[in-house]
């Protein structure tokens, strides 16, 4: 909350944790069709899951939440958690 609040009134929402994403990293453009959303998908193992954005570790040009990267999904990275929408 030391922030100003942005248009939906949500603080501080960049820079927290970057965000776990369920798709499997792919080539763009996008498609959902070739599996990268399939819900047969290994939670854990070798394919990797898209992250978004950037965390209070990372420098500025991180913080953009269209940044992507990948993790592999059983790796615990503290500053890479997940955002809950209701």
């Amino acid at each position: 909350g030391l922030k100003r609040p942005n248009a939906a009134g949500f603080f501080d929402l960049q820079g927290n944790v970057a965000e776990w994403c369920s798709s499997i990293v792919r080539p763009y453009p996008y498609d959902a069709r070739d599996g990268r959303e399939a819900e047969a998908a290994p939670v854990t193992g070798s394919a990797l899951r898209a992250v978004r954005g950037g965390a209070f570790a990372d420098s500025a040009e991180y913080l953009d939440p269209a940044f992507r990267h990948s993790e592999r999904p059983g790796r615990r990275i503290r500053w890479i958690g997940m955002r809950l929408a209701r």
